[in-house]
């Protein structure tokens, strides 16, 4: 998984939650769910259960594979234990290897080697370790005073590690083991804040066995104990710390010299001889990434004033720490002293100390989870929590998601490092100044809350009147005359000849030509030709041999430079699928047809019969284009029962975009006008969606206008494929859903009743399925929702019966419905077949689960890479077009069509998601949950799929953007600044934006300087 992917999918909620902590403190659940033992087995249940599927992820393949190595090295049966023999790389302390030897017997005892489950098997002491640190953190919280809280706040506060996005990425996904240098500092921390330093000693002693880094921590402890306490104990402890730690290195250090324990930890640290390794501190915000010593000052290199300055603060932590335990403190007192020692220990190791890695940033955090009682130390885990993700993401995302090196030095590690130094200055102030961080805080907020919403005005709704049919007649002609224009041929070729093996055409004219350009107008099938010419008595070929494989497709080839002749002959070479060639013709010089008297060839005039089509240079008016070589053609199949060449998507897009080909034609314009008609009833519906939000006519023409001047919308139109249906189909299931749901008149669960409203939901989104599998996220958006229903129903009267209707209504409705829609949509996929079964029959039903098992593993098995393919993150950004189609570079005027979208509707309508989740948009709080989880579940489930993706994934969201744009822009008070002007100003700039690319985007030829203008964003490639 990308750290983009696990950031969305792992990030969000985790801030959802934080920023929900104060709601969370007063909840009162159903009695069962309060129960102290159920209550905790769920919220482990709930960390296990996001974790899970990380596991199996390759995770940092560098840390991964040496873990391996060394779980295998340790359980050699020959050699066991003997890791740190010379020549061997093994630069971890024992304590590790234990838990790695066990790993590589149980690996070896299972024969996992080569095994997906041994890198599960690597992670699973750091699940173990989180999971055993977020029940200390519990216990630790239960426990203090305060305020009143209700049982779910130590369960939130320890949340704060157990559902912490950070903690995930480092132990599940990545793959490494500070968790349990969390653990044992934890443990050590709940003794020592009991004075019980005996145990503390031993805990740490085995911290410092498991990672050298713990020595900082160890080094605290020890000028605290020796500030606040007698010579004697703290030579005591410290003896204690050495004997725990000598246990745990005597079984290696048999057979090693003395001194090899020492070793051991000085050549680690010299391993990485630099100041920061990846780690973005102060010493990577002064450029000093990747630096061995960039210089000295008074006579000390770099790294050793780093070493200076890191231990200078570690000094004073300890002593302040030591003086200020001597007083009589409670045990929650004590607490937080050493959590707030331990947590500053944490940031000014990593921040000050030389040869920093970027993981070692993630002991910040568990360190401040000992403090997080505080208000002010909630937000730094917070912040802290970005800031880890920023830093060890950064780093994960080169390392592993482009297989290269991360860059020593880049404007993003400079902004990473500067991030952390500030909170790093937080951080100081949340320990010893927390009442000026508070004030500073109370600013923030009070500007945060004093800021007006954007949206304040509602719209009154209006009575319907027929003035309200205006937008639809006006905006739906409209979007049907620009979609319908320049596109396509209606007079492409359509008789021809099929050909089902090899075949010679020889063409004779009644006086010499001399040919310069050769059209081949294709229908089905491929094969291979090449035209020939006549030079006494033999034949020369004068032109390439061309494989001719598209579907509908236009072939020109420019001929060699020949003698004119009177007879040419067109050899089919080779027929690999029985092939449709509708028209061939010849051109001279001037691309005027050159029009045979005679064909001798079993009559094949059939391929010269329509000189009217022959014209040159037409770019995507005469083809298919990228994915209508697939739909457009399996529409073909549909509608003449031959053999269906695509089957990677549910038939219902092909078969409706086959009822344009047989109302208008197999011809360009033919098979792409059911896609124009598609998104001239998406304006539509997007206007029937204004009006249901607001009743307004504003709204209406907004709403309206922003999807006429969407380029998605027009573009994915103006080409034969599926998408133009499936958004169609899913915008009418979510407003059938909001009809049935989100008025006001009536509760929300009411919406369970079977209605006309709910049976239309699941007819639509039945649809949508059978257009394409990905309408599947919509659908399971709409089982979380039914899911919610049903526990919501526990504070109802009667719940079980209530929630028994619900179930069989949702069940009709949104189950049966749909399935008998899906269904149905394989009627013509069924008669495509050889034996073409009925569609009631078991051979039919037969044939259809073949067909879902073929799709699946088609697209689980997917590996296939595009130059235009992006990431999912780029989408709301723009900033990767796709190019369906551009023209010949040696034209004189160049032709492109780019899939992009509207700057103005996506960049304002991501502005608008983002306003409307900060509360900042005034919006019902039904509609605000409707739109929020349409967009969600149509946008979020990309995340975390690894196939190639492109910006056209996107398209669905959009008219959710376009709604929620739209709707705003309405609602803006006209008595605000500007506010008379803003909706209409910005409707009109969209319109702008839309003829400014026109040409782009549809395919019209335009000069090439033109298009090289409207290179706004590197991105942005036009041509």
């Amino acid at each position: 998984m990308s750290p983009q992917a696990f950031i969305l999918l792992y990030g969000l909620p985790f801030l959802a939650l934080f920023f929900a902590r104060d709601r969370l403190h007063n909840v009162n659940g159903p009695s069962w769910l309060t129960r102290d033992g159920t209550l905790i087995l769920a919220w482990l249940g709930l960390g296990l259960l996001i974790r899970l599927p990380l596991l199996w992820d390759g995770g940092f393949h560098y840390d991964i594979g040496t873990y391996k190595a060394w779980a295998l090295k340790l359980s050699d049966p020959a050699a066991p234990l003997k890791i740190y023999e010379d020549g061997y790389f093994a630069d971890y302390p024992p304590l590790y290897m234990y838990v790695l030897g066990a790993i590589g017997a149980l690996v070896r005892f299972f024969g996992l080697e080569s095994s997906g489950h041994f890198v599960a098997l690597i992670k699973t002491p750091a699940l173990l370790a989180d999971t055993a640190v977020a029940l200390l953190l519990l216990r630790a919280t239960r426990g203090i005073p305060g305020e009143d809280r209700a049982r779910i706040a130590p369960l939130f506060l320890a949340s704060l590690y157990w559902l912490n996005p950070a903690i995930i990425f480092d132990s599940a996904l990545w793959g490494q083991t500070e968790p349990i240098l969390a653990l044992l500092l934890i443990a050590s921390w709940m003794h020592w804040r009991v004075q019980r330093l005996w145990a503390a000693s031993l805990l740490i002693g085995l911290a410092v066995a498991f990672k050298p880094q713990a020595l900082f921590f160890a080094y605290v402890f020890g000028i605290s104990v020796l500030v606040s306490q007698p010579l004697r104990s703290t030579l005591t402890q410290a003896a204690l710390g050495l004997i725990s730690f000598a246990v745990v290195v005597a079984p290696f250090a048999l057979n090693q010299e003395p001194d090899w324990i020492l070793k051991l930890y000085f050549s680690t640290a010299e391993t990485y001889d630099y100041l920061t390794v990846n780690a973005y501190n102060l010493w990577a915000l002064l450029g000093w990434n990747w630096a061995r010593d960039p210089g000295s000052f008074l006579g000390l290199a770099a790294q050793t004033w780093a070493m200076l300055i890191a231990g200078g603060l570690m000094t004073a932590i300890g002593v302040r720490t030591g003086l200020a335990g001597r007083q009589s403190l409670s045990i929650s007192q004590r607490g937080e002293l050493y959590g707030w020692a331990w947590a500053m220990t944490a940031i000014a190791f990593f921040m000050f100390a030389p040869r920093m890695h970027e993981r070692y940033i993630l002991n910040i955090i568990p360190m401040l989870a000992l403090v997080v009682s505080r208000r002010e130390a909630q937000w730094m885990v917070l912040l802290w929590s970005i800031g880890v993700l920023a830093n060890m993401g950064f780093v994960y995302h080169h390392y592993v998601t482009l297989d290269s090196i991360a860059p020593k030095d880049a404007g993003l590690l400079r902004f990473i490092s500067a991030y952390n130094l500030v909170i790093t200055v937080f951080s100081l102030m949340a320990w010893r100044a927390p009442q000026q961080l508070e004030r500073l805080g109370n600013w923030l907020r009070t500007l945060y809350r004093t800021t007006p919403p954007v949206a304040q005005q509602p719209l009154q709704r209006e009575a319907f009147r027929p003035a309200h049919l205006m937008p639809y007649a006006v905006l739906g002609s409209a979007a049907l005359l620009v979609g319908s224009f320049a596109l396509g041929n209606k007079n492409y070729p359509v008789s021809g000849s099929l050909f089902e093996q090899a075949e010679k055409i020889t063409l004779r004219f009644e006086t010499p030509v001399s040919p310069k350009r050769l059209m081949v107008f294709i229908g089905e099938g491929q094969g291979k030709a090449v035209l020939e010419q006549k030079f006494r008595d033999d034949w020369i070929k004068i032109s390439a041999e061309e494989e001719l494989k598209t579907f509908y497709d236009l072939y020109e080839l420019k001929l060699k430079n020949a003698p004119p002749a009177r007879v040419f002959r067109f050899n089919i070479t080779r027929v690999s699928r029985p092939l449709r060639i509708n028209e061939i013709a010849l051109l001279d010089a001037d691309n005027q047809p050159l029009v045979p008297q005679a064909v001798q060839a079993n009559q094949r005039m059939a391929l010269i019969d329509e000189p009217a089509t022959w014209i040159p240079d037409q770019g995507y008016l005469n083809s298919t284009e990228f994915d209508e070589i697939y739909h457009a053609r399996t529409a073909y199949e549909y509608l003449h029962r031959l053999d269906i060449y695509e089957t990677t998507h549910p038939p219902l897009g092909k078969w409706l975009i086959s009822w344009g080909i047989d109302h208008f034609g197999m011809t360009p314009w033919g098979m792409r006008m059911a896609g124009v008609i598609a998104t001239s009833l998406t304006v539509l519906a997007l206007i029937w969606g204004a009006w249901l939000l607001t009743g307004s006519s504003r709204a209406m023409w907004i709403t309206g206008l922003l999807g006429l001047f969407e380029f998605s919308r027009f573009s994915l139109g103006r080409y034969a494929t599926i998408d133009d249906f499936l958004i169609l189909f899913l915008l009418l299931a979510a407003l059938c859903l909001w009809r049935a749901f989100c008025q006001p008149q009536r509760h929300w669960l009411d919406g369970w009743k079977l209605s006309p409203s709910l049976l239309f939901a699941g007819l639509f989104l039945g649809a949508a399925i059978a257009t394409k599998w990905s309408a599947l996220y919509f659908g399971f958006g709409v089982f979380v929702f039914f899911a919610i229903s049903l526990l919501a129903t526990l504070r109802q009267a009667y719940p079980w019966q209530r929630g028994a209707r619900m179930t069989m209504a949702a069940g009709l409705a949104l189950g049966l419905v749909p399935l008998a829609v899906y269904y149905t949509s394989y009627i013509p996929f069924l008669r495509c077949l050889s034996q073409a079964p009925d569609w009631l029959s078991l051979e039919g039903a037969r044939q259809v689960w073949k067909s879902q098992v073929d799709m699946y593993d088609y697209h689980a098995k997917l590996k296939s890479t595009h130059a235009f393919q992006s990431a999912f993150f780029t989408w709301p950004l723009i900033l990767k077009p796709l190019w369906l189609y551009v023209s010949d570079a040696q034209a004189p005027l160049r032709s492109s069509i780019t899939l992009m979208g509207n700057p103005l509707v996506w960049w304002g309508g991501l502005a608008g998601v983002i306003a409307l989740f900060g509360r900042h948009l005034q919006w019902p709080i039904r509609d605000r949950i409707w739109l929020l989880g349409s967009i969600t579940a149509l946008y979020l489930p990309w995340a975390g799929i690894a196939r190639a993706s492109f910006i056209y994934h996107y398209y669905p969201v959009v008219p959710f953007l376009i709604l929620l744009l739209g709707v705003t822009l309405a609602r803006y008070p006209a008595d605000a600044r500007w506010g008379r002007y803003l909706p209409w100003a910005s409707v009109a700039l969209a319109g702008t934006l839309f003829v400014v690319f026109f040409p782009a985007i549809s395919g019209l030829h335009w000069p090439a300087w033109y298009f090289k203008y409207l290179h706004w964003l590197p991105g942005w490639w036009m041509l």
